[in-house]
């Protein structure tokens, strides 16, 4: 009889260290990947909510002489008030942040007067904080993590 020959049939603590630490390897790349593909798909909301609040505007302004509705932004949790009724008729709610306003990140519409961009001040404009790179949108000078819709002269 063999001395070097195994009668039990399974595997060693190795194997089993082994599969069990490339298994991790491989879920903790694709926990990565998801949520790389999270924040673009957070952004990508943010960027279609402003579009969706950008015509609502454009109505507003059409049907009101040619004025925007009032300053306001979603810092505290929502719109006031005030500006859901003004867009009333032309949204049925102002859209909010997908993270409900955790981070900091919130949307605004404003006259801008305090833009590093001068192109942007005298301007009215949407605009959202994004979590992944701008890349080439307008941020009226401010950079980083700002996304800007300018709609129009005040």
């Amino acid at each position: 009889m063999n001395i070097y020959s195994r009668t039990n049939k399974g595997f060693t603590l190795i194997e089993l260290l082994v599969v069990i630490a490339i298994i991790g390897i491989l879920s903790s790349v694709v926990l990565a990947s998801l949520n790389t593909a999270r924040v673009k798909a957070r952004d990508a909301r943010r960027m279609a909510d402003l579009h969706s609040l950008e015509l609502a505007i454009a109505l507003y302004y059409d049907s009101n002489n040619g004025t925007f509705p009032n300053n306001d932004n979603t810092r505290a949790g929502d719109w006031s008030a005030a500006y859901k009724t003004q867009l009333a008729p032309y949204i049925s709610q102002p859209p909010l942040d997908p993270l409900a306003n955790n981070g900091g990140r919130y949307y605004g519409s404003y006259r801008m007067t305090w833009a590093p961009d001068a192109n942007c001040n005298g301007q009215y404009v949407l605009w959202a904080y994004i979590e992944g790179t701008n890349t080439g949108a307008n941020t009226c000078g401010f950079g980083g993590p700002h996304y800007f819709r300018v709609l129009g002269q005040y």
